[in-house]
């Protein structure tokens, strides 16, 4: 059974975001974003074919080799061992772009994560400096959507990669690039969003911002491969990101809750959280009982 090029692209993009994903899942997905296109065709994926989609897919893609972190002020030899690596600007303006983002990635992830932060992947940087113009780095929204935003193209960038396809498809049309769009005339233009971004019913620019900046810390440090305080189950992670991206139905999949609601459910299944980082809407797993001594020892 042949799709059409929209459902393709929105199983790629399902397994993309979701690689644990299962057939199933990804099918009952696609079919909630094929419904609610702004002129749904009726078309309807089924799980048999999917599941043939991503063997395909699976077979096909590559993980590209990770991209080296760009520490602050790094100069890259012009030749010979390293001349490989990215250097930091020296234009003043892309300085003061990279500077503002850094601190605020270290400002979000270290109340996270133990491991220092040095910086972004090469890739990411170029990404934020190409896209820097679009963000007023006065507000703190205007930081933490500019670092998700640079996530977005650096991730997508990297899948193209993978599956051997060109960085043009990146172009005007690409669900990020509307994205972007959205944010930017989000007071100026609203009436386009829904046209642009049928997809995304609710933009992370909306939600809290303190609960965003939380998201995009846990995002950022999967992404920088850093550990965290504590264990964080997969299913939390993949709950936590299709809050971001708006993954999900409002019936039976991934419901518009908070990140303290997700977590409310995790404590009704038994999972405990420390007071001390209540207030980071991250969950610890069960913890073990400490020992009772008995008497005399």
């Amino acid at each position: 059974m042949a799709y059409s090029k929209l459902a393709e692209g929105l199983i790629e993009d399902e397994w993309r975001d979701d690689k644990s994903a299962t057939a199933k899942l990804i099918t009952e997905r696609v079919n909630l974003r094929l419904a609610g296109q702004e002129k749904p065709t009726g078309e309807r994926v089924v799980e048999r074919t999917v599941s043939g989609y991503l063997a395909k897919i699976r077979k096909r893609f590559q993980e590209p080799a990770p991209d080296p972190i760009l520490p602050m002020w790094q100069k890259a030899p012009e030749t010979g061992f390293r001349s490989n690596l990215a250097s930091w600007p020296t234009d003043p303006d892309k300085i003061k772009t990279l500077t503002v983002l850094y601190d605020e990635a270290m400002f979000i992830t270290r109340e996270l994560s133990p491991d220092a932060f040095f910086g972004l992947p090469d890739r990411m940087v170029k990404w934020g400096l190409k896209v820097s113009g679009f963000f007023d780095h006065e507000h703190r929204l205007d930081r933490l959507m500019h670092l998700w935003f640079a996530m977005l193209f650096y991730n997508e960038e990297r899948f193209l990669l993978g599956m051997k396809r060109d960085v043009s498809e990146l172009g005007i049309q690409s669900g990020h690039t509307r994205g972007l769009m959205s944010w930017y005339q989000r007071h100026t233009e609203p009436g386009r969003f829904p046209m642009r971004t049928p997809f995304l019913s609710d933009p992370p620019w909306e939600m809290p911002v303190d609960e965003f900046a939380k998201i995009v810390a846990v995002i950022l440090i999967l992404d920088l491969g850093l550990s965290f305080h504590f264990p964080l189950p997969l299913d939390l992670r993949n709950a936590l990101r299709d809050r971001v991206f708006n993954r999900g139905n409002q019936e039976n999949l991934a419901p518009n809750k908070t990140s303290q609601e997700i977590l409310a459910e995790y404590l009704a299944q038994g999972y405990e959280i420390d007071d001390g980082h209540a207030g980071l809407d991250i969950v610890y797993m069960n913890q073990e009982e400490p020992e009772v001594k008995e008497d005399g020892e």
